[in-house]
């Protein structure tokens, strides 16, 4: 829900930006930030612990980089439309920001939003971690739809919350590599969904310990 929120109002602000509209005050982004909150279903409890966490976040997030936004951007790009296969799988994504480098030769550096703590992520920025693979597969997307035009250049986590140094943003450049290994997971995921071999959870994925296994 947090995430949602925070999603959707960065979204709003950099679509005013990229219409040559000013960056809204505190009031108006808090209001902003609230209508989105409200939108979802919680508790009193909860939403108050979210609005003022998140808004506190927010403000704080865009008051750090505001004189240094990048507004030639495409905000929550969805996929779908294209129709986008890898190895012959169809597979959708919707990103967060895309970022257009280079109109001329079609370049864009793809940016993700995250909300959790980047202290205890980098584990999922290693070569086989989640937030690494998720930028792979935006490759995949982007390299992959001819209507779409670009090229992604890059890839980049944003923390949207200060870590204890800071806020941490992290680039990566996607090998040809990365992208191969990604499209055969892909098609021996595909495979195995198609096989029911998911069905048969008897063998585990043999980690001494794992969340998904343990019950």
């Amino acid at each position: 829900m947090l995430g949602s929120a925070v999603h959707d109002s960065l979204r709003d602000v950099f679509e005013l930006l990229k219409s040559g509209e000013q960056l809204p005050d505190k009031k108006t982004l808090t209001a902003l930030f609230e209508k989105y909150v409200r939108r979802e279903a919680m508790s009193p409890k909860d939403y108050a612990e979210i609005f003022a966490k998140g808004s506190k976040a927010l403000l704080a997030y865009i008051e750090h980089y505001k004189n240094d936004f990048f507004t030639d951007v495409l905000t929550e790009y969805n996929f779908k439309k294209h129709r986008v296969q890898i190895a012959g799988v169809f597979v959708t994504g919707k990103l967060d920001k895309i970022e257009i480098l280079d109109t001329q030769k079609k370049l864009v550096n793809v940016v993700d939003y995250k909300t959790g703590n980047s202290d205890t992520a980098y584990v999922k920025l290693k070569k086989d971690g989640n937030y690494f693979r998720q930028l792979v597969f935006y490759k995949l997307l982007c390299d992959n739809a001819p209507q779409f035009g670009y090229k992604m250049q890059s890839g980049e986590i944003d923390f949207i919350e200060a870590s204890k140094k800071g806020y941490v943003k992290k680039k990566i450049e996607i090998s040809d590599t990365d992208v191969a290994q990604l499209t055969e997971v892909i098609q021996r995921v595909w495979k195995e969904i198609q096989d029911l071999k998911f069905m048969d959870i008897s063998s585990g994925c043999h980690k001494e310990e794992c969340e998904y296994c343990a019950w």
